[in-house]
């Protein structure tokens, strides 16, 4: 009689192992949704239908972008943070829409922070300084320097209001023995229409648009972002070296899902991404985009977040920029 129960027990154990390998065997059972927060033609829209199209040959389903664009991200990622935490509908997101929406807005419809899980960083990228080719400045602190002898300031453009270049802007305002104007604009190029023309002093660039700028002749790279020179423009210092710290950040861009969604299929999802980053047609158009595929895993992804999102929140507080 107790080899019968024995002989029972183990059944059932067995039967359920059989149902938890066949659950996550069975991941995904149907289409995958890739939720992107941008117009459908950039930067971001080209990233997740590149590496859509390669999950979509591994995990067996097909993976369809889903634009959602509008202010800020915030329209694409209240989409995605309402969506079934199973796994079958995932984000492609920025530091940007997650960290700095989160410390930047006011009644937001969803948390940045608690309603995602990060799923694998897909690649970063490092942000540059640049003033007109002609300008007599040789590195940073002679720029700083200047704005104590120009009693209206030195203008700085942006790419736009409570962006990373913003924020930036006024962490160096704090710094400067004199004024920084920070002049937004609706994006790059308009921004370096007016520095070109000499109509601003300085102003900020994403690293292909900068590096290619220097590259023409246009422009002048002062100094980067990030821990170490960025390969597309090793003459340049970083702000590191140049004794100015604190602007050691990337620009990143990333997968989420909702909060919830189980292990496995996270971890399952990640395994895909990562994979997909190995194709060559999609390490041709990142590269294309000047963008450095990085390819974590979910945890590595999680700590990167997390050492990011303290940064940034170093720099709103030192800016003094309040939540609008």
């Amino acid at each position: 009689m107790q080899i019968l129960r024995t002989l029972r027990s183990l059944a059932l154990v067995a039967l359920g192992l059989g149902a938890c390998l066949t659950a996550h065997a069975e991941f995904p059972s149907r289409p995958i949704t890739l939720i992107a927060p941008m117009a459908p033609g950039g930067g971001g829209d080209i990233t997740a239908r590149a590496i859509g199209e390669q999950m979509s040959k591994d995990l067996g389903q097909p993976v369809i972008v889903d634009n959602r664009p509008g202010a800020t991200g915030i329209i694409g990622l209240a989409h995605a943070a309402k969506q079934p935490a199973d796994g079958h509908s995932i984000l492609i997101s920025s530091t940007t829409f997650q960290i700095h929406n989160a410390l930047l807005r006011k009644n937001l419809p969803f948390d940045p922070i608690r309603d995602f899980v990060p799923v694998s960083m897909i690649g970063e990228g490092v942000f540059a300084f640049v003033v007109p080719k002609d300008a007599p400045y040789q590195n940073m602190d002679d720029f700083l320097q200047a704005s104590a002898r120009k009693p209206e300031g030195l203008t700085v453009g942006s790419w736009g209001n409570l962006s990373a270049a913003h924020l930036m802007t006024e962490y160096l305002n704090k710094i400067a023995p004199g004024t920084l104007v920070h002049v937004p604009y609706q994006g790059e190029v308009p921004m370096f229409n007016d520095l070109i023309g000499g109509n601003l002093d300085g102003g900020w660039a994403t690293q292909m648009t900068a590096a290619n700028m220097q590259q023409a002749g246009r422009v002048k790279i002062l100094g980067t972002t990030g821990t170490s020179r960025n390969k597309a423009m090793m003459d340049t210092p970083t702000f590191g070296e140049q004794g100015i710290d604190g602007l050691e950040m990337t620009g990143w861009i990333g997968v989420f899902a909702p909060a919830g969604t189980p292990r496995d299929a996270v971890d399952r999802l990640s395994e895909s991404v990562r994979k997909a980053l190995t194709h060559p047609e999609v390490i041709k158009r990142m590269e294309a985009m000047g963008t450095e595929i990085v390819a974590s895993t979910a945890e590595e992804f999680q700590r990167s977040f997390d050492r990011d999102y303290a940064n940034w929140a170093r720099i709103v507080e030192t800016s003094g920029i309040e939540k609008q």
